[in-house]
């Protein structure tokens, strides 16, 4: 492809995209495929053809815009499929462009994309939201494009995220300090943060300072337009409950703390909160870096590498209807099912992070630990879905079975009923407070009516103290 598909876009950047951002997996993949043993020369040989166009780069340059796709994007998208089907008809004809590969890594994943430049609706795309074009809908439209079996979703990238990594060595991440003595390194500094022996024993439930934790923006005055509403609710919910930690950072509301508290806030957490946020969110990806089993609640939306990850393994999948009642829910997961998804979070954590030399600082990139994730890494898994979609056999675990913090214990495939649990907190007839009852109502009338607007009004919360100019609150 001609560079002003690549890297001209980058003409007025200052350093690397793919460094420092969330967006900048389309350079980094990229990158990965053309000095990746996968890649083929051979027209012939190939199953799949991968076009770079790295919108990114001009998100903010060329007004391509980050946050969904836009019009100023309309035409690069276009001149590059078009300079693909002439200068290679053969290739886009072999299946109607159905095995063309292309980045897109917007909040909002290909939502417009399709619709706004009809020539790319055979492609497979490759981005980080799994809403579906028929379900997720907000004020009657869908929030994203994600064509299951057709796209595939894959874990974003941050530079900053070896900072948040518990599983590497303890000098590599925020809680370095904890293993400096007069400035140098002690020897344990080549130890990861997470115990890996202790994860074959189950904790004990005194031992969770608290039932959930949640760090981030909350937008209360979007609706079901940012997080589908989830962030929202919760806050709305149980910002006072005991056991649960709700830290907001917008609307004039701060609640930061340096980054070694965050870290340790997500791992004292018998589970973290996972929502989505203006489309794909970091926080499942935070979740499992930081060792904390996140609690996704994203209804209809696929996670990465679903069609090859087991997210019932590292995870809880919960509903928009499970929030009134979520730190009792929470409270009656048996201990022993937290230790079987923090056991499955040390198997699959180098599935969510991109690990090619020169990502990272030179010290992670030589970390044996980084080393030998590798082959494991997003980059691999990706390979490994494309694969799942041909059809190929494969004997490939989802367990990073030769990472020394991937460990597993007898009874480590046993399923948690999670309609029995709902089941017995309801039998229990726990008492909900103001706020839980209120939201119970809330999205009862929104399953009853789908009316957003409503939901929108009924969530918002007024900062104590806090003006927003512009702003009307009703």
């Amino acid at each position: 492809m001609p560079p002003r598909f690549t890297s001209w876009l980058a003409a007025f950047r200052k350093g690397d995209w793919s460094r420092d951002h969330w967006y900048g997996v389309d350079v980094i993949l990229h990158k990965m495929l053309l000095r990746s043993r996968h890649r083929t020369l051979d027209p012939a040989q190939a199953d799949f053809f991968f076009i770079p166009l790295h919108l990114s780069l001009g998100y903010y340059s060329h007004r391509y815009y980050f946050k969904h796709f836009t019009q100023p994007a309309h035409k690069p998208l276009r001149d590059a499929i078009a300079y693909v089907k002439a200068t290679w008809p053969q290739h886009w004809a072999r299946r109607g462009g159905r095995d063309h590969i292309m980045v897109m890594t917007q909040d909002q994943g290909n939502r417009f994309v399709r619709a706004q430049v009809p020539e790319s609706a055979p492609l497979m795309m490759i981005h980080h939201w799994g809403a579906p074009p028929d379900r997720a809908l907000v004020d009657g439209a869908p929030q994203g494009d994600h064509r299951k079996g057709q796209d595939l979703c894959v874990p974003p990238f941050h530079g900053e995220q070896a900072k948040l990594n518990r599983w590497i060595p303890k000098q590599l991440n925020a809680e370095q300090g904890g293993c400096v003595l007069n400035g140098l390194p002690t020897f344990t500094c080549e130890a990861p943060s997470i115990d890996v022996a202790a994860l074959r024993v189950t904790p004990r439930d005194a031992s969770f300072t608290r039932e959930l934790f949640f760090s981030g923006k909350m937008n209360l005055n979007w609706g079901r337009l940012y997080s589908l509403g989830v962030r929202q609710a919760v806050y709305r919910a149980h910002k006072a409950h005991p056991r649960v930690l709700i830290m907001t950072f917008d609307n004039g509301v701060q609640e930061k703390v340096p980054l070694t508290q965050h870290v340790q806030n997500y791992a004292t957490s018998k589970f973290c909160l996972a929502p989505a946020g203006y489309g794909f969110s970091s926080r499942q990806y935070e979740c499992v870096l930081v060792g904390c089993v996140p609690v996704v609640i994203q209804d209809d939306v696929e996670m990465a590498f679903e069609d090859v990850l087991p997210w019932r393994r590292f995870s809880l999948r919960l509903n928009l209807s499970d929030i009134p009642i979520l730190p009792e829910l929470l409270a009656r997961v048996p201990a022993a099912h937290v230790a079987r998804l923090r056991r499955g979070i040390g198997c699959v954590w180098p599935r969510m992070l991109w690990l090619a030399p020169g990502l990272y600082d030179a010290r992670v990139d030589e970390d044996k630990t980084i080393k030998a994730s590798r082959p494991f890494d997003a980059f691999e898994t990706t390979m490994w879905a494309l694969r799942d979609r041909l059809g190929l056999p494969s004997n490939e675990s989802w367990r990073a079975r030769s990472s020394q913090s991937c460990v597993e214990e007898p009874g480590d495939e046993a399923e948690l009923d999670l309609d029995a649990l709902r089941a017995q907190v309801r039998a229990a007839g726990v008492s909900l407070s103001k706020d839980a009852a209120d939201v119970a109502a809330i999205i009862s009338d929104w399953q009853a009516t789908g009316d957003d607007l409503k939901f929108a009004m009924k969530t918002r919360f007024f900062p104590g103290g806090v003006k927003i100019p512009g702003v009307k609150w009703t």
